[in-house]
């Protein structure tokens, strides 16, 4: 699993260190990745300190970094619900066992 976010390395540290965060935290404070996959929450335009802070959205790849799942809400404020992605998770993984 990994995170990305618009935040500096510095202050993600800090986030992780204080939080136990044991998954990777990637920085694009630069905003170079984020609007190139389409994260960046609309909102905020180029040339405004907030360009390339992204939505949260979950994605779901497999081992051939296949996306298999995107989850997520235009308003960066609402999250998916995790039962929802976790009953779609248990579908799946039934399905690839045969069950």
């Amino acid at each position: 699993m990994a995170v990305v976010s618009h935040d500096k390395v510095d202050r993600l540290k800090v986030f992780a260190d204080k939080n136990d965060i044991v998954y990777t935290l990637l920085s694009d404070a630069d905003a170079k990745i984020i609007p190139d996959f389409g994260l960046a929450n609309p909102q905020f335009k180029k040339g405004s300190p907030w360009y390339g802070v992204a939505l949260p959205i979950i994605f779901v790849v497999d081992p051939d970094g296949t996306i298999r799942h995107r989850f997520s809400r235009t308003d960066y404020r609402e999250r998916v619900d995790p039962d929802l992605i976790l009953g779609i998770l248990k579908k799946d993984a039934a399905k690839k066992d045969g069950s």
